[in-house]
């Protein structure tokens, strides 16, 4: 056998390799593939019955009914002793009026704003 027809006879293997995996792809649907849509309806499981799921999740929601805060820790020395760590904010003037105009079409508009910026030490 000459290499050219080994050549041809293995490219040929892969065409139709390749054709039959395109087939199957686009035309064989897969039978593992379930249908069924990705949400539903409470109580809607098999047999019209609650999910495992749903059931666990209605058991948390009543043993949250039963959760009561007691609101005498805020009045406790541990809570009073907490330290507030926000930082103020202080309000500052406004940027340029388009932000995504080019500077030197701005400078013009805004001398104060830009005689304040350039006095600010960069940091």
């Amino acid at each position: 056998m000459s290499s050219r027809f080994i050549i041809k006879l293995l490219v040929g293997l892969l065409v139709l390799v390749a054709a039959f995996f395109l087939y199957r792809y686009i035309f064989v649907s897969s039978p593992a593939v379930d249908n069924s849509p990705g949400l539903e309806a409470v109580g809607s499981g098999e047999g019209g019955q609650a999910s495992a799921v749903d059931d666990e999740f209605i058991r948390l929601l009543e043993r949250l009914q039963g959760v009561t805060l007691d609101a005498t820790v805020f009045a406790s020395p541990a809570w009073q002793s907490l330290i507030n760590f926000r930082v103020p904010l202080i309000p500052e003037e406004k940027g340029r009026p388009n932000p995504f105009a080019p500077v030197s079409l701005d400078s013009s508009l805004n001398t104060s704003s830009t005689t304040a910026s350039s006095s600010s030490p960069r940091r």
